[in-house]
């Protein structure tokens, strides 16, 4: 963390991608630190770790207090103007959040006004193109897509009141409600469909 803060204040270059050897390759310092901010909150690790120490090659890990440092490291990112949409290398900060099941870093980066569709873009795209001897990554999805097909009702919850399209369609051509219910989300379909019957214009007689 003081490491972090020094940099901020030496001017470092806050949207600058890591090389391709680096830890996190292609992300940028603000996706790097919502990335890490959502690996300590893994239930997957906390079993790790229990069982390493338990075989006596590595000490306890205090999540809670590494997750503190990492929501930290986010906050002073934010505030020191680092980009919230620049991609880290094919998910926007809040795409990330928002893929992790992050629902208090998504919330920070909603509030500091990132853009509430947080797109990913993919060489699996439909929608991936070609250019000469390069394949360039096409749209494959927005936040809201990723949040109503894993069934975080929450998380959706907070990026349509932040204006996120709830009729945009994804690669595939599929509406986040369409993804909700192919994926057996009830209660996110409804909540999305109910949203999107209400933005729909009323038709004069």
């Amino acid at each position: 963390m003081a490491a972090l803060q020094l940099l901020v204040d030496a001017g470092a270059d806050l949207n600058k991608q890591a090389g391709r050897w680096a830890m996190f390759a292609g992300y940028t310092p603000l996706g790097a630190a919502v990335s890490n901010a959502s690996l300590v909150t893994l239930k997957e690790l906390a079993e790790l770790n229990k069982a390493a120490v338990a075989e006596g090659w590595a000490k306890p890990i205090d999540q809670q207090a590494r997750r503190e440092i990492a929501l930290k490291m986010v906050e002073l990112l934010i505030q020191a103007g680092a980009d919230l949409n620049k991609l880290s290398p094919s998910r926007s900060p809040l795409n990330l959040a928002v893929h992790s099941g992050d629902y208090e870093v998504a919330q920070m980066l909603i509030k500091a006004g990132a853009d509430p569709e947080g797109v990913c873009v993919s060489i699996a795209s439909k929608l991936s193109h070609r250019e000469g001897r390069k394949f360039v990554e096409g749209f494959f999805c927005t936040a809201l897509h990723e949040a109503a097909q894993t069934g975080r009702l929450e998380i959706c919850q907070a990026l349509v009141s932040a204006g996120a399209d709830i009729n945009r369609l994804d690669h595939e051509g599929k509406t986040a409600v369409e993804l909700a219910m192919k994926n057996h989300h009830a209660d996110v379909a409804v909540f999305l469909d109910n949203c999107a019957k209400k933005m729909k214009p009323k038709i004069s007689t």
